[in-house]
């Protein structure tokens, strides 16, 4: 939305523009001597004209609409090209995710369960996380030196393991732990970007509470990851907070990682299992990366018309 004010573009305009006025003063010159010479040895003077000022105009700003243009055509490419090289935070190959249309925990986890077991199955874990989904926002209060803080915060809920299915990096602390007994009701990780929001240098053991208004009350930062695009890369990067699924809080897709040479019929064994446990609902599944593409389409077949 931007691109018109971005420093590459301004860059590649006024570069543009110089050389069009170096060659165009290049030119004049050249031009003026050459016929310079050919009226002298015509024997006539030089008379300069002043009949074409209307042509002139027009050629330049024609020239200069194709200054814009090919700044733009340069923009753009660069633009597609960052998005398709860009470091997301997180791994997107060989994950296979699976909507669930349905709110019961104990169904979810045991559908994870029943999906581990599976040849070429490398990773399971479920959250309410999916790319350029995170748009719910609660109020949680957040501990600073002024007290306690009310905050409109993005939030997710994730199980133990999902951070290695996807590959997200700690920067601090640790992950949520199964030998840790409090994390689920009383852990939180946030991004990056939370705790600069916050105000927090060190983070850990820092207070949260919330969401406002639900069962999880009091808990402890006990881990900050790396900021990760949980939305378009058109989009800023915003605070987050993390906790554990837990019962009432449900598991709306489950991640799959599989081997990068999985059986063929890995998605007809997905099924399969969940026709097992959810027989009257429909099943829906993408490839993650494949998704996470989809979010440029409009940036891709922008790029492909101007190629």
């Amino acid at each position: 939305n931007d691109i018109f004010v971005s420093p590459l573009f301004i860059t590649v305009v006024a570069g543009f523009a110089v050389v069009f006025i170096f060659s165009s003063n290049i030119n004049v010159v050249v031009l003026a001597g050459t016929s310079n010479i050919i009226n002298t040895l015509k024997g006539k003077l030089t008379i300069r004209h002043h009949g074409f000022k209307t042509r002139e105009i027009l050629v330049a700003i024609q020239l200069s609409f194709s200054i814009v243009m090919l700044a733009l055509i340069t923009i753009i490419i660069e633009q597609f090209n960052y998005i398709s090289s860009v470091d997301k935070g997180f791994e997107d190959k060989n994950t296979i995710v699976v909507k669930l249309r349905s709110d019961e925990f104990t169904a979810a986890k045991n559908f994870q369960e029943a999906i581990r077991k599976l040849a070429g199955v490398q990773a399971v874990d479920g959250g309410s996380f999916y790319l350029d989904n995170v748009e719910t926002k609660e109020f949680f209060e957040v501990e600073t030196e002024q007290g306690r803080k009310k905050m409109l915060v993005a939030y997710m809920n994730c199980g133990y393991d999902y951070l290695d299915v996807l590959k997200i990096k700690l920067v601090r602390g640790r992950n949520f732990a199964q030998q840790f007994s409090g994390d689920n009701y009383g852990a939180y990780l946030i991004n990056e970007t939370a705790a600069k929001q916050f105000g927090w240098k060190d983070p850990i053991d820092k207070r949260i509470w919330g969401p406002v208004g639900t069962d999880r009350d009091e808990g402890k930062i006990v881990g900050v990851i790396r900021d990760f695009n949980f939305a378009s890369l058109h989009n800023k990067i915003e605070p987050l907070i993390i906790f554990p699924v837990s019962e009432g809080w449900g598991i709306s897709y489950v991640y799959i990682k599989v081997n990068a040479i999985s059986p063929p019929d890995m998605i007809t064994k997905i099924e399969n299992v969940y026709r097992e446990i959810y027989p009257d609902l429909p099943y829906e599944w993408e490839y993650l990366d494949a998704k996470y593409a989809s979010l440029y389409s409009d940036d891709q077949e922008l790029k492909n018309e101007f190629q």
